[in-house]
């Protein structure tokens, strides 16, 4: 499934996506991507959220019961998508959890003063119903969550998220002390963290076989790609991990910096107002060794 087909007439812009693995269950995803419409601008209207979130049962016939093409899907979201209260999300004598279940009925969607939105909901069963996509759901067959967001929200669940890195656990390694009895204190004792402690990675059994079998754990597009300034110390170039004296001394010779190639730009009129970030996003070519940088592995070096 494209962009394309699950968001009509929006398209792509951006896409992150990475695999979390916890202590039980299987992995899961996270996934933030940036859509835009034909003319530049963002899917806000409600109508545009409506064909892309839906967060509450399908309408039913004129006489009050679900129609037959809604039947499966009906099926699926009471299987899937309704929100069920533990102790973790909602403590004893609270009305709603913190994921804010269940939901006021909302007869239109729209967002808030906070920039958040708001779903139609408008029956009481649908303040329990995860918002989801009605054709992924019918795909998958699984849960999931789909969320429109605005720009502080992405900031926060790209850090709370996507770039928290994996698991870890402290422990510690002590000399054994019969039961019942304090390990003995003196003078000397000294409480050194930083040798009694590591802070060390926990590697599943899903996470293990993920790995073994190579398959891919994360992945963005498009490909971000630094552009470097060059510092008082000297330009930064761009080096082979492998490379021996010989060739080092011809790289450093022979190498253009970024800010070297945007200098040296054509002289054509159309070439003088562009920024420098400007150059390379629309002139990605004239990178040096742009071709090989997909195959091969970089190391970052200053010239003194």
């Amino acid at each position: 499934m494209t962009g394309e087909e699950l968001l009509h007439s929006v398209q792509i812009i951006w896409k992150i996506w990475v695999i979390e693995y916890q202590f039980r269950g299987l992995p899961h995803a996270h996934i933030v991507f940036h859509a835009e419409t034909p003319d530049g601008s963002q899917p806000s209207s409600p109508d545009a959220i409506d064909r892309v979130v839906q967060a509450r049962y399908p309408t039913p016939d004129d006489n009050g019961k679900p129609k037959p093409v809604d039947t499966k899907y009906i099926a699926r979201i009471t299987k899937h998508m309704i929100h069920h209260h533990t102790e973790k999300c909602r403590r004893p004598g609270q009305l709603r959890c913190s994921k804010g279940f269940p939901f006021p009925i909302n007869p239109r969607t729209y967002l808030d003063k906070r920039g958040f939105v708001v779903y139609q909901r408008l029956t009481e069963d649908d303040g329990w119903v995860v918002p989801h996509n009605r054709k992924i759901l019918e795909e998958i067959d699984c849960h999931y969550n789909v969320l429109v967001a605005s720009t502080r929200k992405v900031v926060r669940y790209l850090y709370k998220y996507l770039h928290k890195g994996p698991d870890t656990a402290a422990s510690a390694i002590t000399s054994a002390t019969p039961a019942g009895q304090k390990a003995a204190k003196t003078a000397d004792t000294v409480n050194d963290q930083i040798k009694e402690y590591q802070y060390e990675r926990n590697l599943t059994a899903c996470e293990a076989v993920h790995r073994l079998c190579g398959f891919q754990c994360y992945d963005h597009v498009p490909t971000v790609r630094p552009l470097h300034i060059d510092s008082e110390e000297g330009p930064n170039v761009v080096i082979l991990d492998t490379c021996n004296p010989q060739s080092l001394e011809q790289a450093l010779k022979s190498s253009t910096s970024n800010i070297e190639v945007y200098f040296q730009r054509p002289a054509d009129p159309s070439f003088h107002s562009l920024k420098f970030t400007d150059y390379f996003e629309d002139f990605a070519g004239t990178m040096p060794d742009d071709a090989k940088k997909t195959t091969i592995h970089f190391s970052w070096c200053n010239i003194q």
